[in-house]
């Protein structure tokens, strides 16, 4: 599968260079910029340590201090879905906090074009997901986490939608001062915090 239309997530230029040097190691780095001097080269294909559930190479986040958490201002840049190459920024909301007893939670809402949406959702070693894909949901029920498991196993969870909007609309109000429902099937409300400063953070990789 060829990646998806949009704006790349993975530009060539001496900023990403330096975070992919970082990760994978100075050799793979110049491997990458020098293979797609030639042509296409996916990220994903250049280390296995890539080759993961999902790699987000490039988001701006906040802080909020009342809620103790980080959240996007920005189009979230999708590398890859563990081999798959996907090198594209979509619209989404992530929230990054811990819980009471400081354990990690992460949210992520992406959307890949109007009506076609994923939702993620990670804590206490679960892992809930929701997609307006009814074929990826059948698949993630029949792969659901059931009957007794190891020690640190991911339990996964197919999700609901009632649970996806709870996520988005709780993200509005809390963060983007937004009251009004998000809607699914006409999303709109993107606009409203995208690129709300460009001296915040972008993370990534």
């Amino acid at each position: 599968m060829s990646r998806l239309g949009g704006d790349l997530a993975n530009e060539i230029n001496t900023k990403n260079l330096l975070k992919i040097s970082n990760l994978i190691g100075d050799e793979n780095a110049k491997k990458y910029q020098s293979d797609n001097q030639e042509e296409y080269t996916p990220l994903v294909g250049i280390s296995e340590l890539l080759n993961k559930f999902l790699v987000i190479s490039g988001v701006k986040m906040n802080w909020n201090p009342d809620e103790k958490s980080w959240y996007n201002t920005s189009k979230i840049s999708i590398s890859n879905i563990y081999g798959e190459d996907i090198n594209t920024q979509v619209d989404g909301f992530l929230e990054i906090k811990k819980d009471d007893i400081d354990n990690d939670i992460l949210n992520l809402f992406i959307q890949a074009a109007p009506g076609s949406w994923y939702y993620f959702n990670y804590q206490d070693n679960s892992l809930l997901v929701y997609s307006s894909n009814s074929e990826f949901n059948d698949e993630i029920k029949s792969n659901e986490s059931s009957g007794k498991l190891k020690p640190g196993q991911l339990i996964l969870v197919a999700g609901e939608e009632a649970e996806t909007l709870d996520f988005i609309n709780t993200f509005r109000k809390v963060y983007l001062d937004i009251e009004a429902p998000f809607k699914l099937t006409y999303p709109e409300g993107f606009d409203e915090f995208l690129d709300a400063s460009e001296d915040d953070d972008d993370d990534g990789f």
